[in-house]
């Protein structure tokens, strides 16, 4: 990606399309690597009644979210002395990546109590109002921890100056990891799509997947913490 940038600096043809091309694949590769964002999407589609078109929004917000942060992380760090810089954001990661888990934990507590405790109140517009606050609590828990790669882009962009081409970089990671999270999500969805035939399944996947959301949030902060 660095390599890119400074041909694109350099004003060499088609060093643009190379660099978006590569930022792409990157961003697919990123979300395919270990973490939990394609799993917790799983868990989250499969725990509830969704349509996939709601799937692909939210897996598109919840990785644009990860240039947002990753944008105000580099812009707060370029605030900061230089000579702390690396030291800041490390930090800045870390709590992030903590606070991250632990919205992930308490959205699936928050999940699971729904699921066991018996409304008294089934109205649409209550479970509607309901799905929307959800699913804006996911994306902000996925989406929370900045992308490295992203994070790197934009200290390149000050060093290089070139901020739109790493603007364009960053917005084509996005779409990259959005692809993969959509793939989750779209496996999520239709596994509760099957479900539905059987009350029965789904009853244990409504009670399971907000318990592996809530794992996957346990292993996320014992591997920043610990």
């Amino acid at each position: 990606l660095k390599e890119n940038l400074q041909k694109v600096k350099q004003g060499e043809p088609l060093a643009l399309l190379l660099l978006l091309m590569v930022s792409f694949g990157y961003g697919m590769v990123h979300a395919l690597g270990p973490g939990h964002g394609k799993a917790l999407a799983f868990s989250y589609f499969s725990s509830h009644k969704s349509s996939f078109f709601k799937a692909f929004i939210i897996a598109l917000a919840s990785s644009f979210i990860h240039i947002v942060s990753a944008l105000i992380l580099v812009l707060m760090s370029i605030f900061i002395l230089k000579s702390f810089l690396n030291n800041f954001v490390n930090d800045t990661v870390y709590w992030l990546s903590v606070l991250s888990a632990i919205m992930i934990m308490l959205l699936a507590l928050y999940l699971l109590i729904l699921k066991l405790k018996k409304q008294s109140c089934g109205c649409a517009s209550c479970c509607s109002h309901n799905s929307k606050k959800n699913d804006f609590y996911f994306v902000l828990t996925a989406g929370l921890i900045p992308c490295a790669g992203t994070v790197i882009l934009f200290i390149y962009a000050f060093v290089l100056k070139t901020y739109w081409a790493v603007l364009l970089a960053s917005v084509f990671i996005s779409l990259g990891m959005a692809v993969v999270i959509f793939a989750a999500s779209f496996m999520g969805v239709s596994v509760h799509k099957v479900s539905q035939k059987s009350h029965k399944i789904t009853r244990i996947l409504e009670i399971i997947s907000p318990i592996v959301m809530f794992l996957l949030g346990a292993l996320l902060l014992a591997s920043v913490v610990l």
